[in-house]
């Protein structure tokens, strides 16, 4: 099993911006910033789990839970952040390929004294 807790990614629904001359997609700056962290602490735990047995990245189907801790109650869509985590724990060397995410579940949960989210992730064997 592999865990980690992350600051919560950027929705997918800004994490995008269109370059106005040539139309093209491109990743905004803090979904960039996002991502090499995510990609770094994820590495990191997974070069120190290495070190007792653990073998990553696997290549087995997997059950991905994802707690996410939000700092208020807005409404939220949290299905919004999944691409980013599944994309990291691939690019982290967790997973070979986000297709192997066979099962996944998801809660919320809300906590104030926290000035932003944090999403809590489980990666399992099926």
């Amino acid at each position: 099993m592999f865990s980690i807790e992350l600051d919560l990614p950027v929705s997918i629904n800004s994490m995008y911006g269109v370059n106005p001359k040539t139309g093209r997609r491109y990743l905004k700056k803090d979904a960039k910033e996002w991502k090499e962290y995510a990609i770094w602490e994820i590495t990191r735990i997974r070069n120190s789990m290495s070190k007792v047995g653990d073998r990553f990245p696997t290549e087995n189907p997997v059950l991905v839970t994802r707690h996410f801790i939000f700092p208020d109650g807005r409404r939220r869509d949290h299905a919004n952040y999944y691409k980013q985590i599944d994309d990291a724990l691939v690019n982290g060397g967790i997973l070979r390929d986000d297709s192997q995410i066979k099962e996944d579940h998801n809660a919320q949960a809300i906590d104030s004294s926290i000035r932003k989210g944090r999403v809590i992730v489980y990666v399992d064997l099926l």
